[in-house]
């Protein structure tokens, strides 16, 4: 059973970060919010240590070309695929607009219109996630939103073909900008960046705080309240070990604020999941090797229950 310590620390996770960084982060938002280019290269050189012009934070007509002359022909294929199927699977959600004459010469209807613009946020100080740009881009070209950019760091004046590809797939303009200078970017507008409506996407404690932050000043929209990777799996005893040591692990390895947690209350199938889950941790390079590690001390971990309605309790209360 978890101590009231333990339980506290894995329901807030990371929220107590977010707080201790928000003053830090405002006094950048304001920054960019007066100075706009200047300040975007200026941070992105102290924070990601790449000297950005103006010039340089859009991504080419010529890098979109050299993404796909560099890309793996297998990957390509991949990303086209997942984004067939993203789009498939968004396509179904799309309201439908209705008129109805509810009486005589009385018509009643609803209409649901797409925003002006969409500005995305897709992490990459840890890693590259075309993924992500993927999950972003898809519903926002299927909801025919006409302006869409992302903004996404760079430790260098090159991004990952695979991410160029993937945005450009859905029509999306690139910036090769990250943290708190990308959001207040999307929010305020810059020399070289519009503002949009509404601002999407995961980061760290410091993009979820400046996202907070640009809602509450700028009155962006935000899709939610953004915090790092985490991912929860409630099992029983029929469940395969492997898998849930792999949706534990995918979610853990993001970065050492993220979370992977499985709720059972089948002591077999708990001491099943550590085993994989130390031999999947082994296989990893050193760096994803440290991220989790790190959060198994803070957010991850198993959590053995007396019964299914206790797993499940235990969920809802994490959920919020």
């Amino acid at each position: 059973e978890l101590g009231k310590e333990d339980k506290t620390r894995i329901l807030t996770r990371s929220e107590v970060e977010i707080e201790e960084v928000m003053q830090k982060v405002k006094e950048i938002v304001k920054d960019v919010k007066e100075n706009g280019d200047d300040a975007i290269a200026k941070y992105c050189k102290k924070f990601d240590n790449v000297d950005l012009q103006p010039s340089d934070f859009k991504v080419s007509e010529y890098e979109i070309k050299e993404a796909y002359n560099n890309i793996d022909k297998n990957l390509l294929k991949a990303i086209k695929r997942a984004n067939r199927n993203i789009q498939n699977f968004h396509k179904a959600q799309m309201p439908k607009d209705i008129e109805i004459e509810i009486e005589k010469g009385v018509i009643a209807g609803r209409r649901t219109l797409p925003l002006d613009s969409a500005g995305l946020y897709v992490p990459g100080g840890k890693a590259v996630y075309p993924s992500v740009m993927l999950m972003l881009s898809a519903p926002a070209k299927v909801a025919k939103v006409r302006t869409i950019i992302a903004c996404t760091p760079t430790r260098t004046k090159n991004l990952d073909p695979a991410t160029i590809v993937a945005a450009d797939l859905n029509n999306v303009t690139l910036y090769k900008i990250g943290g708190i200078q990308a959001i207040a970017a999307m929010a305020y507008g810059t020399e070289t960046i519009p503002n949009v409506e509404v601002i999407a996407g995961p980061g760290n404690p410091y993009v979820s705080a400046a996202q907070r932050i640009v809602a509450a000043d700028a009155k962006t929209k935000i899709s939610f309240p953004p915090g790092p990777s985490e991912g929860m799996v409630i099992a029983d005893e029929f469940a395969n070990p492997k898998f849930c040591a792999a949706d534990m692990i995918s979610e853990a390895e993001h970065g050492p604020d993220s979370a992977g947690i499985l709720v059972t209350y089948s002591e077999k199938l708990a001491k099943e999941v550590r085993i994989h889950a130390e031999l999947m941790i082994e296989k990893l390079p050193d760096v994803r090797k440290h991220y989790i590690e790190e959060n198994l001390k803070k957010y991850s971990g198993i959590i053995l229950t007396e019964n299914l309605q206790q797993a499940i309790d235990f969920v809802n209360e994490y959920a919020p």
